[in-house]
């Protein structure tokens, strides 16, 4: 028999980051994998790309026992209002849990032998490497829920590594968003990772699923660290707080080279009242989150269309802009994008081909294909 006591609330927190991780769209998915690797016991969750890890207390016996799950749900209700020290015993692939008088005995499970192998490798050979990035928590969080937040099942989030920045990109329905973090150059070796991500490739890139992008923003809503480690390896996205979360990923479809080097000429042509652009774009839902809206600037006016049969809504409103352009998108994706750029004022430009709404920051972009430009 294996008996542990565990801390309920570090028990609680790992299953909080756990259920965050997996997720509710794949039932499937809502498992808890414990098991022991160099003297410490863990809890492993995926949703099937996103794997977060989690440290519950050390592990000193000599022989650890294999690895089991058990379901996520039936553990986060029993630790539900628990507190103080949990008895935790494994035996004969029993596990039994007690705590002030009350008992969970459970019957576990299996886990598959890929995902095991795939754990263990992860913790036994597990080293940061010197080349990674540090970014701020709640700046990282705000730029990836920027560029997901109006993205559907299907669409991917590009991760690109270009010197001391972190880009992100996203595409979905006509609207691409863009963000860009600036990372700490307080590690030891960044000059170094700089010259070797400059030799490797000009933009070092990954693309994550987005299911996966907004459950690991879930679980970074709720880490209390102020700093963030980034790094590929592998050919995976590794993100390390107090916790260790790893995700799938594929190499992107498109380079954004050209939209780098158009955002590189960006004039400033105006600016929007946020509120008041939000405002239209709700009031011109009217089919629901499928209506589309042409946006027309002319003459410093911006004018608002959008059918739906024999339903027409429009509207306008005076805006400092010097330039006349003509853009279509879908009004509820463009509004989820517009809220999340944090400033009382949306700056517009017209580059190339392209519309691009964005921050005064210069660290979130929206862009749009002009259609007076064919």
């Amino acid at each position: 028999m294996y008996t542990l006591e565990i801390d309920v609330q570090i028990f609680k927190e790992a299953i909080r980051k756990a259920d965050k991780t997996c997720g509710t769209l794949e039932p499937v998915n809502r498992k808890l994998v414990f098991s022991p690797v160099s003297d410490k016991l863990y809890i492993f969750a995926t949703d099937g790309c996103l794997t977060g890890i989690f440290e519950i207390c050390p592990f000193l016996f000599s022989k650890p026992f294999s690895a089991f799950e058990v379901p996520l749900d039936v553990l986060k209700q029993f630790l539900s209002e628990l507190s103080g020290t949990l008895v935790f015993n494994y035996q004969d692939q029993v596990l039994t849990l007690k705590c002030h008088g009350e008992t969970l005995r459970l019957r576990t499970g299996r886990p598959s032998l890929q995902n095991v192998q795939l754990f263990k490798e992860i913790l036994t050979d597990f080293r940061k490497p010197p080349f990674r990035l540090k970014v701020n928590r709640r700046r990282f969080l705000s730029a990836l829920d920027f560029v997901s937040a109006y993205l559907e099942e299907g669409s991917k989030v590009d991760v690109l590594f270009q010197g001391e920045n972190i880009l992100l990109f996203a595409e979905s329905s006509g609207i691409l968003t863009h963000s860009r973090i600036r990372t700490f150059e307080s590690l030891p070796a960044f000059e170094e990772w700089k010259l070797y991500n400059t030799q490797k490739s000009p933009y070092a890139s990954l693309s994550i699923p987005f299911v996966t992008t907004r459950h690991l923003i879930k679980v970074l809503d709720i880490e209390e660290v102020e700093e963030l480690e980034l790094w590929e390896e592998k050919g995976k996205f590794f993100l390390s707080s107090r916790s260790l979360y790893i995700s799938c990923a594929d190499k992107p479809e498109l380079s954004h080279v050209e939209i780098l080097q158009t955002l590189q000429n960006l004039k400033f042509q105006g600016r929007i009242p946020t509120r008041s652009f939000q405002r239209i774009l709700r009031r011109a839902l009217i089919s629901g989150r499928y209506s589309e809206v042409d946006i027309h600037s002319k003459y410093g006016q911006l004018i608002f269309i959008s059918h739906h049969g024999g339903i027409t809504y429009k509207a306008s409103f005076d805006v400092p802009v010097e330039v006349n352009f003509s853009v279509k998108a879908r009004a509820h994706m463009l509004r989820a994008v517009l809220g999340r750029l944090n400033s009382q004022n949306t700056f517009v430009s017209v580059e190339a081909q392209y519309v691009i709404f964005y921050s005064p920051s210069l660290t979130m972009f929206v862009i749009l294909k002009n259609q007076l430009t064919g």
